[in-house]
Formats: C-alpha cells, sequence, structure tokens
C-alpha cells in the first residue's frame, strides 16, 4: 500500500506542476469584480504583465501538499478498500487488481486469500455427519457495482476531508495580489480570524465533487485496465495496460 501511496502521489503532485497555472488563473477569473471576466488567455497576460511569470504558481507549495495527501490517499485507499472486499467475498477478483506492496501484481495472492476465505466457509455445522455447506457467493455485477462505487466515494471521501486545509490555503494564495505569503502565514491567518474551523471552510462540496469524480474515474480505470489485460494479452502490472 505504501508504494501504491507513494506512486499515486508522484503522479498527482506532477500534473499538478503542469495544471497549476490554469488553476490560478480559473480562481483569479471567478474573483473577477467585472460583469464579464477575461478569457483565459488574457486573464493569464494580466497577472504576468502586473505580478511577474511566477505568479502563475502562486500557491504551488500547497498544491503539491494536496495533491501528496488526496490523490495517494484516494487512489491507496481505494485499491485497500477493495483487496478487504474480495478477500471477504464481496467482489469479484477482476484481473490485475490487488494492492499493497506488490500493487497489481499481487492479485494471485489476494484470489488465494479469497479462495482460502471460501472454503472455510464450505465447512460443515453437522462435520459428523459429513454434510458440507454450499459456498458463499459473491453478489451480482450490479450490486459490485455499487459497492465498488461506495468504496471509491469512500476513499476519496476521507483523502479529501484530511486534505481541505490545504486547499483552502492554496485557493487564498492564488487569489493574493501581490508579494507571495507562505503556507503557514496563510494558514495562521485563517485560523486567527475564523479558528481552526476555518480551515475546513467549503469541504462539502469539495467532497462532493471529489466523490462524483472518484465513482467515475476509479471505476472506469478498473474496467479498462481489465479490458486491455485481455485485448493486449499482457500483465496488469504490465505499463502499456495503464497507458493503454
Amino acid at each position: 500500500m505504501a508504494q501504491e501511496f507513494l506512486a499515486s502521489a508522484l503522479a498527482a503532485c506532477s500534473a499538478n506542476l503542469v495544471t497549476h497555472p490554469l488553476e490560478t488563473i480559473r480562481i483569479r477569473q471567478v474573483l473577477h469584480p467585472g460583469v464579464r471576466p477575461p478569457s483565459t488567455a488574457t486573464m493569464g497576460w494580466i497577472m504576468i504583465r502586473e505580478e511577474g511569470a511566477s505568479s502563475l504558481y502562486k500557491g504551488l507549495h500547497a498544491a503539491l501538499m494536496r495533491g501528496a495527501i488526496c490523490g495517494g490517499g484516494r487512489i491507496a485507499g481505494y485499491t485497500l478498500l477493495k483487496d478487504m472486499g474480495v478477500a471477504q467475498g464481496w467482489l469479484t477478483n477482476m484481473s490485475g487488481e490487488g494492492g499493497g506492496a506488490a500493487g497489481v501484481a499481487s492479485s494471485t495472492s489476494v484470489a488465494e486469500v479469497a479462495a482460502g476465505g471460501q472454503r472455510q466457509r464450505m465447512v460443515s455445522v453437522g462435520a459428523g455427519a459429513g454434510a458440507t455447506a454450499a459456498p458463499s457467493q459473491p453478489p451480482g455485477a450490479a450490486v459490485q457495482v455499487v459497492i465498488r462505487g461506495c468504496m471509491a466515494m469512500a476513499s476519496g471521501a476521507l483523502a479529501t476531508l484530511v486534505a481541505v486545509p490545504t486547499d483552502l490555503i492554496r485557493t487564498r494564495q492564488a487569489a493574493h495580489r501581490g508579494k507571495s505569503v507562505s503556507v503557514w502565514s496563510t494558514g495562521a491567518s485563517v485560523v486567527e480570524k475564523h479558528g481552526v474551523r476555518g480551515l475546513w471552510a467549503g469541504s462539502g462540496p469539495l467532497i462532493g465533487r471529489v466523490c462524483l469524480l472518484s465513482v467515475s474515474q476509479l471505476l472506469t480505470y478498473d474496467k479498462a485496465r481489465a479490458l486491455s489485460e485481455h485485448w493486449l494479452h499482457l500483465p496488469g502490472s504490465s505499463p502499456w495496460v495503464h497507458i493503454s
């Protein structure tokens, strides 16, 4: 799980390095006092002209912290919940799935755990009579989709709840005009004015957005990866499976 968390966090931070200027421009457009805000290109040029090119990366440190916490925690948490679901017999192990330190390559061990659990449930209550109970079957495909969706929302909501303060600080830094203010100074200013609870202002809509994103992204990725393995005849650990 630690390996998957680190890989996901690194990927999220790398993406933030590229997309952060667009997010900063978006925040400035939302806060623009005029009736019609400038276009993306115009707003970016205004920021560069008035505050320098570095203004496009205001709030980058907080954004990287958010990416590491939310990006890494969301995906690693979802994988952990899926592994638990497979082991308990709630989910059918899709090709290439499996978390922990071994990543997707550990799907065999997860399947063995699930099989072991099923064999234990086959032990008869009346063993002396030689009777055996039927093994419990995983729920249908539609129910499994709902279970996976709930797991994706749970992992996304928890990771976002932890990362809300960094998102708020990033937004405040991006909106600030003039000399950049540090993460700690911005956070201390929020606590001084609104208390510690102020760091979680706006958490409801943010968590709701990430829950919807997690369901659409993680479930689609699961299915796409399984199809890629089938079509390409490659193991789930292959980079080409993830790229396709």
